[in-house]
């Protein structure tokens, strides 16, 4: 710890980081990260989310070392396999995991990354490591390769005990990791969303088994559960908010606006041209399209709170409503975004809970099981009008839906969630907050007191 320098942060307070670390922390590569909010868009409706990836990254890699130490802790013969810098590894693999995001964090990827491809933005994270590495030569080869996998959340064949070393940062197995246990608290602290998980016990009470897995005692499986739900939670209240995703939509279309021809290198192996273009964008990148006439339209709109408007939502049983909505909607793309929401505990309907190891063995799930909801994702439709008149776009696919080929894929239509008409003299703008609550593991939550949500 001699080496080590302080950093006072607002969720873990006074930490530690090896010095070894701002190696890369002071490059530009990283410190890139102050520029682009974890939550993207979401200040714009929640007003306080305005954390970066500058200080998850750090948080995250400060975790990583504690959870290494007591993970190591809790197993002598775990102590005897690893090596000498493996913790300094996990911790860089924490530090670095989001190296690769683009402006606005997810909404650039949802605006440009087509669902089919290989676009990661660990990957990006991976080929920016790299590029550091090159200059600051912190790795050998063999390490480089090693916090690869740990960020990527492989696990390398034919590892032994070792393996919890690729579970701490990104857990692929069962998605407990030090990744989730920063930006849940980071994010409900920016939200203003009441933390319903004991994070801190979830690290003490793990441990190592035989194998080099982590485990976890069977009676902190309600702990874990909470884990889960609150993640659902933020999913569901803020960041699949609709108004939140209208401004996501509004940024994407602006971006594709004046960035189409550039983007297009996120498609094909990444250059190293490419690459350099791409770590100049940051979230400020609005604010030069404002310096750089004709400023776009739709970002005067932006500024101005002439928002997108969500005319239609529904809860839907198969992700094919959406692109077979876009086909009969007549020129869908300049009337409306059609969406797929997908609210879910990490792993689609599948329960990660049943992937955890507990000990003693998992012959008592059953007791779990009466604690689990009986689906574990939320799939709905949503139309957002672009232009201001959207009575007739609402009833367009309202009477699509309501006929055979449409209508077997809805399992309802929420009421008081889409605008029935005028609301408030202004009905072109929408509010910029709105209050929040928990949920109750087995109860839909939604916000409805205002018909702007």
């Amino acid at each position: 710890m001699n080496n080590s320098k302080r950093i006072n942060d607002p969720i873990h307070g006074l930490i530690l980081l090896p010095s070894e670390l701002f190696l890369v922390i002071d490059t530009p590569e990283f410190q890139r990260l102050r520029d682009i909010k974890q939550l993207g868009g979401m200040y714009f409706v929640f007003p306080g989310a305005v954390h970066n990836r500058f200080e998850h990254c750090l948080g995250t890699a400060y975790l990583a070392g504690v959870w290494y130490d007591h993970l190591l802790s809790t197993s002598p013969s775990c102590q005897q396999v690893v090596r000498p810098r493996d913790r300094m590894l996990v911790m860089l693999a924490g530090l670095c995991h989001d190296l690769g995001h683009g402006p606005f964090s997810h909404t650039f990827e949802k605006c440009f990354i087509e669902k089919d491809s290989e676009w990661e933005h660990e990957k990006m994270s991976c080929h920016i490591l790299r590029l550091i590495n090159s200059r600051v030569k912190i790795l050998s080869e063999i390490e480089l390769v090693r916090v690869e996998n740990m960020i990527l959340g492989k696990v390398p064949d034919g590892i032994g005990r070792e393996k919890f070393l690729y579970q701490i940062v990104h857990n692929s197995e069962f998605e407990v990791d030090v990744d989730k246990f920063d930006y849940l608290q980071r994010d409900c602290r920016g939200a203003r969303l009441p933390l319903g998980v004991d994070i801190d016990r979830i690290i003490k009470v793990s441990s190592l088994s035989d194998d080099g897995n982590i485990q976890f005692p069977l009676k902190e499986s309600y702990n874990l559960i909470q884990l889960f739900s609150t993640r659902y939670a933020l999913h569901k209240q803020v960041y699949s908010h609709s108004v939140v995703q209208a401004i996501e939509l509004m940024i994407g279309d602006i971006l594709k606006e004046k960035m189409s021809k550039e983007i297009r290198f996120l498609g094909g192996e990444v250059t190293k041209e490419g690459l350099q273009w791409y770590l100049g964008l940051t979230d400020s990148i609005l604010r030069e399209f404002e310096r750089s006439p004709p400023v776009p339209q739709l970002l005067t709109q932006l500024r101005e709170r002439k928002l997108y408007e969500m005319c239609h939502q529904s809860v839907v049983n198969d992700t094919r409503l959406a692109k077979e909505l876009e086909i009969k909607l007549e020129k869908s793309e300049d009337l409306a975004h059609i969406i797929t929401v997908k609210r879910n505990w990490c792993m689609g309907d599948t329960s990660p809970v049943s992937k955890i190891r507990f000990h003693p063995p998992q012959d008592n799930l059953a007791a779990i099981d009466q604690l689990l909801p009986d689906h574990f994702q939320e799939i709905r439709v949503r139309v957002f009008a672009k232009h201001t008149k959207s009575e007739s776009l609402r009833t367009q696919v309202e009477e699509l839906l309501s006929k055979g080929d449409l209508k077997k894929y809805v399992i309802s239509t929420p009421a008081g969630k889409t605008k029935k008409g005028p609301s408030t003299p202004d009905s072109g703008r929408s509010p910029i907050g709105c209050s929040l609550s928990t949920i109750q593991i087995n109860e839909p939550y939604e916000l409805s007191h205002s018909t702007d949500l």
